[in-house]
């Protein structure tokens, strides 16, 4: 039974780059991220991971390739 899915992000901190929507230099924050599908409320079970860089101007987020 499927009961629904879940995604954790955790904050692992900053990398210098331009954003490729908005042009701007600056700050990226970089984020991993973790899907999990819950089945019968009792096991947790990894879907994905990724990375994720986030732009501090316009708030866009980019996953980075593996």
């Amino acid at each position: 039974m499927f009961l629904g899915s879940r995604e954790d992000t955790a904050h692992l901190g900053y990398v210098q780059g331009i954003c490729p929507k908005c042009r701007k230099p600056g700050a990226f924050a970089v984020y991993l991220s973790k899907r999990k599908m819950t089945i019968s409320m009792l096991a947790s079970v990894p879907m994905g991971e990724q990375h994720i860089l986030e732009c501090r101007h316009c708030q866009t987020r980019f996953a980075i390739p593996p």
